[in-house]
Parts: C-alpha cells; structure tokens; sequence
C-alpha cells in the first residue's frame, strides 16, 4: 500500500491523514497530475491516489477536481468540496477512523486550497500560521521530496507553532517573507491596468523573484484578471 498525491499543502494534509487512518508503511509517491494524465507514473494496486486524477489501477482514489472524476465506479470518496484532504477526512470520520484531533489542519486546508483567503492574509502570512507555512512548499524538479516527506511527518503528531519553530522551516519561512516583499514592489512598479486587467512585465529584469500568486489580486483589487510578460528562457 502506497500514498500517491501531488506536494501541495493539500497533498501533503492527504499524506498526513492517509498515514492515520490506513496501515501503510511505505514512502510516499509525490506526482504532477499531468504525470498521471500522460501515463508516465505507474499507478500499482494497492495505491491510494488523492488530489490528482484517477488511475484504474490505484485501490482507493480521493479527489474534488470536478474535471478528474471518473464516469464509472470506483473506491474511495469523491465530493465537491474546498480540498481533497477534506474529502479524504469526512471518508474516514464516517468509518469511525479520524476524530477531530485534525479538524483545525483540514479547515485551514480549505482556506488555502480554495484559496479563500482574505488581503491581509495574502499579504501578510507571516501572521497566518499555515499559510504562511503553504507558501514553504515548492517543486522545482523534485529537490524538495525530504522536505515535504518531513512535513508530513511534523503535521501528524506536531501543532503548527511547534513545527514552525523547527530551524529549516523557520528559515524557509523567512524566505517566503522576503520574497514576498521583493515581490510585491517589483509588481507594484512593474504592474499597468488596462481595462480591468493587470499587466505586469517583466521583461527587463534579469531575474524574475518569486512570490505570492496571489498578491497581484491583492494590490490590484478592481482587476478582474491578470497578465504576466516574461522571457521564455
């Protein structure tokens, strides 16, 4: 039996209650969806697959992506909900398997997943643990797999002030508040609007920083979409 999901923050809370409510003993699998949809991972039976879209091959499948859910039967649990990890959690509090003992980790992975956040917690996390805490997780070819493994292992027996205070992620932490920071004045001074659209090019700096996806919304509130220009290099 095999956890086989993608290294977001609600991947990760999957991972988390997977490892509660099921008897696995393996690593985890992290994957892209399109990993799956192009057939370049092997799904094996007895893998449970959450937050990307179905293989028959996999045990039980969890998911919310309406776009993923497949025509015929399958095992497992899907719901139009705000994250797979709560799909995954209210299949398992159902069954008599999970209490509330993650009840505050789900909910806020509703928030981030839907993205249901307000402007002061797009541009302050620092202020929200757990978003604060999402911002640290990124994929940039995989370098990150010991990283997200740990979080999975700190969110299940950890309360987020604690692991916050674990000195990796306290630094990536701080990353994540400097880049923002470096972030929000480069799309300040970079952004135009046009017809309720933000435009931001980048096309004259050498190096493209980082940062919150979300904070072109969160300074540019009347725009109803947004466009970035950059070199494809």
């Amino acid at each position: 039996m095999r956890i086989v999901t993608r290294p977001d923050f609600d991947g990760i809370v999957c991972a988390v209650l997977l490892y509660r409510a099921e008897n696995i003993d393996t690593d985890i699998k992290w994957v892209e969806p399109n990993e799956i949809q192009s057939g370049k991972t092997q799904i094996l039976k007895g893998d449970i697959m959450a937050n990307i879209p179905y293989s028959h091959n996999c045990s039980l499948w969890f998911d919310h992506h309406i776009s993923n859910k497949p025509k015929g039967n399958f095992q497992g649990d899907f719901d139009i909900a705000p994250s797979a990890a709560r799909v995954v959690y209210e299949y398992y509090k159902a069954k008599g398997i999970l209490d509330n003992k993650y009840e505050e980790l789900v909910f806020n992975t509703d928030i981030i997943d839907a993205a249901d956040l307000t402007r002061d917690q797009v541009q302050r996390p620092e202020n929200y643990p757990y978003i604060l805490l999402s911002m640290t997780i990124k994929n940039k070819d995989y370098k990150d797999i010991a990283y997200w493994n740990k979080l999975v292992d700190l969110l299940r027996e950890k309360s987020v002030e604690h692991i916050l205070e674990d000195p990796e992620i306290k630094g990536r932490c701080n990353m994540v508040i400097q880049e923002n920071i470096v972030y929000k004045k480069v799309l300040i001074e970079h952004t135009k609007i046009r017809h309720k659209i933000s435009i931001t090019d980048f096309r004259d700096l050498d190096i493209v920083p980082d940062g919150n996806r979300f904070l072109t919304y969160s300074l540019f509130p009347e725009c109803y979409t947004s466009i970035k220009i950059r070199f494809n290099l």
